[in-house]
């Protein structure tokens, strides 16, 4: 058995009590409503999925990251031109039931640096995320699991995260970080106004495994940008609260659709 298979074990063990532990605030499985505040419908964003992104990931360098996706219109990889430690490439693994149940942050194709194991409520909704971290040195001494609450529209709004391990440091306090939404359905994020966010549709919403990654459901943009597509998502993600894809600005996003 190696050393992934053994760890994996203990955070399923550590998992399944922290779990058991833990209240989870969740009600309606609802999904959240296409409506955005100045349209009353948008058009089936499942049909304009991202397929490249072009981002700053230095001074002088521009790195493109090509999207692909599986049979049912999943994420199955977001690949760099140039993989490496500030942009890994990203693959997703799901079970028979279509459901994420693993995330991997690799530089390159092989060298796996972080990723996440996934357990699931009765409503499909992930409550346990948990995530083995790598050092640098072919170890994994960072463990985190998260258990997760949602409110009454899908939208995770309250992590429990646990450290299990810290390399050779004592562990790291608790966390419970919190996600609230304005009126409009957008994300608070500290020093940052409300208004800033434009009128048009955030990409994310493309797909609830980017919503979840992120841990963002807003759904419009964090600032009004310089151009949209005919349907009115973003041809960039500027500022840097809008983050996609390893915390590094998106100059640029080229969608499926026109």
């Amino acid at each position: 058995m190696n050393y992934i298979h053994k760890l994996s074990l203990v955070i399923l063990s550590a998992s399944l009590f922290i779990g058991s532990c833990t209240k989870s605030d969740i009600s309606s499985t609802s999904t959240l409503s296409k409506t955005i505040s100045d349209d009353a419908t948008t058009p089936d964003l499942s049909k304009c999925k991202i397929r490249r992104i072009y981002q700053q990931t230095g001074p002088l360098s521009v790195e493109s990251a090509l999207f692909t996706y599986n049979g049912a219109g999943n994420p199955y990889s977001v690949r760099y031109s140039h993989s490496g430690t500030s942009h890994p490439n990203h693959f997703f693994f799901y079970d028979s039931k279509s459901r994420l149940k693993e995330y991997q942050l690799r530089w390159g194709d092989t060298y796996i640096h972080e990723f996440h194991f996934y357990r699931y409520n009765d409503k499909n909704q992930i409550i346990i995320d948990s995530t083995i971290r790598s050092d640098a040195n072919d170890a994994y001494p960072y463990v985190d699991v998260s258990t997760i609450e949602y409110d009454n529209l899908g939208r995770v709004v309250k992590e429990t995260i646990v450290n299990l391990k810290n390399g050779s440091e004592p562990l790291n306090a608790t966390r419970r970080p919190t996600y609230t939404y304005d009126s409009r359905g957008n994300l608070a994020v500290a020093l940052w106004k409300s208004s800033s966010y434009d009128y048009k549709i955030n990409p994310l919403r493309q797909n609830a495994i980017f919503q979840f990654i992120f841990r963002n459901y807003s759904m419009n943009n964090a600032a009004v940008q310089p151009k949209y597509n005919s349907i009115g998502l973003p041809l960039s993600m500027k500022p840097n609260n809008d983050q996609f894809f390893n915390a590094v600005e998106t100059l640029k996003v080229i969608y499926d659709c026109q």
